[in-house]
Protein backbone atom coordinates (compact mmCIF):
# COMPACT_ATOMS: atom_id res chain seq x y z
CA UNK A 1 0.00 0.00 0.00
CA UNK A 2 1.19 3.48 -0.83
CA UNK A 3 1.02 6.66 1.14
CA UNK A 4 -2.47 8.10 1.56
CA UNK A 5 -3.21 11.04 -0.70
CA UNK A 6 -3.40 14.21 1.46
CA UNK A 7 -6.06 15.72 -0.82
CA UNK A 8 -8.36 12.74 -0.31
CA UNK A 9 -7.84 12.87 3.45
CA UNK A 10 -8.60 16.59 3.49
CA UNK A 11 -11.77 16.09 1.43
CA UNK A 12 -12.91 13.28 3.70
CA UNK A 13 -12.33 15.43 6.79
CA UNK A 14 -14.06 18.47 5.22
CA UNK A 15 -17.21 16.60 4.22
CA UNK A 16 -17.20 14.74 7.54
CA UNK A 17 -17.05 18.12 9.29
CA UNK A 18 -19.99 19.39 7.22
CA UNK A 19 -21.96 16.24 7.99
CA UNK A 20 -21.25 16.65 11.70
CA UNK A 21 -22.40 20.29 11.52
CA UNK A 22 -25.64 19.08 9.94
CA UNK A 23 -26.44 17.17 13.13
CA UNK A 24 -24.70 19.19 15.85
CA UNK A 25 -25.83 22.75 15.09
CA UNK A 26 -29.62 22.19 14.88
CA UNK A 27 -29.78 20.08 18.03
CA UNK A 28 -27.42 22.16 20.19
CA UNK A 29 -26.97 25.75 19.08
CA UNK A 30 -30.40 26.23 17.47
CA UNK A 31 -32.48 24.22 19.94
CA UNK A 32 -33.77 27.35 21.73
CA UNK A 33 -34.74 29.15 18.52
CA UNK A 34 -38.08 28.92 16.82
CA UNK A 35 -38.02 25.69 14.79
CA UNK A 36 -38.72 27.40 11.47
CA UNK A 37 -36.14 30.11 12.09
CA UNK A 38 -33.38 27.59 12.76
CA UNK A 39 -34.26 25.33 9.86
CA UNK A 40 -34.80 28.03 7.26
CA UNK A 41 -31.62 29.89 8.11
CA UNK A 42 -29.10 27.14 8.87
CA UNK A 43 -29.83 24.44 6.30
CA UNK A 44 -29.90 26.71 3.23
CA UNK A 45 -26.54 28.15 4.28
CA UNK A 46 -25.15 24.65 4.81
CA UNK A 47 -26.55 23.60 1.43
CA UNK A 48 -24.77 26.50 -0.28
CA UNK A 49 -21.48 25.59 1.44
CA UNK A 50 -21.81 21.93 0.40
CA UNK A 51 -22.76 22.88 -3.18
CA UNK A 52 -19.77 25.23 -3.46
CA UNK A 53 -17.49 22.55 -2.01
CA UNK A 54 -18.74 20.04 -4.58
CA UNK A 55 -18.35 22.59 -7.37
CA UNK A 56 -14.73 23.23 -6.37
CA UNK A 57 -14.08 19.49 -6.10
CA UNK A 58 -15.53 18.75 -9.55
CA UNK A 59 -13.80 21.78 -11.06
CA UNK A 60 -10.40 20.53 -9.85
CA UNK A 61 -11.13 16.86 -10.67
CA UNK A 62 -8.40 16.30 -13.27
CA UNK A 63 -5.86 18.63 -11.69
CA UNK A 64 -5.41 16.64 -8.48
CA UNK A 65 -3.44 13.45 -9.00
CA UNK A 66 -4.42 10.29 -7.19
Amino acid sequence: MGKPNPHKILLFLWFGFLLALNYIIPYTVLKDYNKLLGVYIFWPILTIVVALSCFILVNRWGKISG
